[in-house]
């Protein structure tokens, strides 16, 4: 399978099953019913409860009928119903409230312009041998990151580490515009870039990833978040709590050791004009 295509297809539903998860446990806490009643009600085991509340995929008749089991209100009916019939990425961020990317290799997603993120791609491409229409996926998802970093309600982190500056994709007039359009959006309220100098000590060995956030309670992580991962083979998402609780700490300890966003806005412009300069050459 196609790794662009996989992330493409497959990660929207992924996201959106967690994102009705984690409302379906809301509603049966709020209830006061316990996974037992719930599972007697359906005629399933507590086991599949269980699963249901950690992103298991439900039939349309299944769903409702939960719902009504739950408890839940004709507004809140139909807009879960809407959202899972749904099943587009931007139905599937929407609801997100932001994402914490970081990224070891290429600049993160989340700040690519058009043409490097076309560069990876056809690199990619190249690599795994995939045909043309893999790329414009990719670079398809890509671009709906640019939507979301526009709108001052989507909060946007991206760390990179330092390396990432200086690895080509395309050529200097590619990497130059890059440098200009991470600048730009580090302008913006919502938007924070920083890089993680290599002279960073005792890092946590964690590859490239994006932890796309949804509202928790009180401050709290939502069982809704999801990691994204993309491998040369695939797109891969982690949905187990667990996973994400961890990649969340990990990403904190990156931030850590990361330079303030002036700074990193001071080493993306030196990056800019030396681009700049080969590209003139």
């Amino acid at each position: 399978m196609q790794p662009a295509q996989t992330e493409e297809r497959n990660l929207p539903a992924k996201i959106t099953n967690r994102y009705i998860a984690s409302e379906l446990a809301t509603l049966r806490d709020r209830s006061g019913k316990t996974g037992d009643y719930v599972g007697q009600r359906m005629g399933w085991s507590p086991s599949k409860v269980s699963r249901v509340e950690h992103g298991a995929t439900l039939r349309g008749g299944d769903l409702v009928r939960l719902l009504q089991v739950l408890g839940a209100t004709e507004p809140e009916t139909q807009r879960i119903l809407r959202i899972a019939c749904s099943g587009t990425m931007p139905g599937a961020y929407q609801n997100a409230e932001g994402v914490l990317e970081w990224s070891t290799t290429v600049l993160p997603a989340a700040v690519q312009c058009q043409e490097y993120a076309w560069a990876i791609e056809i690199r990619q491409a190249e690599l795994t041998r995939q045909p043309p229409e893999a790329a414009e996926a990719a670079v398809r998802a890509t671009m709906r990151w640019q939507e979301l970093a526009t709108s001052q309600d989507f909060r946007i982190e991206a760390l990179f580490d330092e390396s990432c500056l200086a690895r080509q994709f395309g050529p200097a007039s590619v990497m130059n515009d890059q440098a200009a359009h991470m600048l730009a959006l580090a302008d913006r309220p919502n938007v924070t870039i920083q890089v993680v100098p290599a002279s960073a000590a005792g890092l946590l060995v964690v590859s490239s990833f994006i932890y796309v956030r949804f509202e928790g309670d009180h401050g709290r992580l939502s069982p809704a978040d999801t990691v994204v991962q993309r491998h040369l083979h695939n797109g891969g998402v982690l949905d187990i709590s667990r996973d994400t609780y961890h990649y969340h700490y990990a990403f904190g300890q990156l931030r850590d050791a990361a330079l303030s966003p002036a700074d990193t806005v001071k080493a993306i412009e030196r990056s800019r004009k030396q681009w700049a300069a080969r590209g003139a050459a």
